[in-house]
């Protein structure tokens, strides 16, 4: 796959994030972009990272980590939806449409990058907690 989505009730999102880095690590490089959904229930939260290969802070120290093609797993864009969806920090959430279909778009037939804005990501989150209960 090219998109991977992780999503947990339950499960840390220490976890989530070390989901993440297997699957951008060991994929040979066909997961371009992996999603983590992060659901707090008790105060109806829900958490977004969008993380992807590459380039490492070049304030942090060489380390191991860094893969053979100089490109890390790294959280490239961080969601924040509060108050059952009306309040979404961090919007819009855009991903490349290379990425996930490997080939550029055509512009000419509307193809795009896919993004998702505030109102729309809100709207979901409010349809999802009252899906919940």
């Amino acid at each position: 796959p090219t998109l991977v989505i992780e999503v947990g009730l339950s499960q840390s999102l220490r976890s989530l994030r070390g989901n993440a880095d297997w699957w951008l690590r060991n994929s040979a490089g066909a997961v371009k972009i992996v999603l983590l959904f992060t659901l707090t229930e008790s105060i109806r939260k829900l958490e977004i990272e969008k993380w992807e290969l590459a380039a490492p802070d070049p304030n942090r120290p060489q380390t191991r980590a860094v893969t053979a093609q100089g490109v890390v797993p790294c959280n490239t864009q961080r969601l924040v939806i509060t108050n059952g969806g009306s309040t979404v920090v961090g919007a819009p959430l855009s991903l490349a449409f290379e990425s996930i279909f490997l080939r550029p778009p055509v512009h000419a037939q509307g193809e795009q990058d896919i993004t998702f804005d505030a109102q729309e990501i809100g709207d979901w989150v409010t349809s999802l907690w009252a899906s919940m209960h």
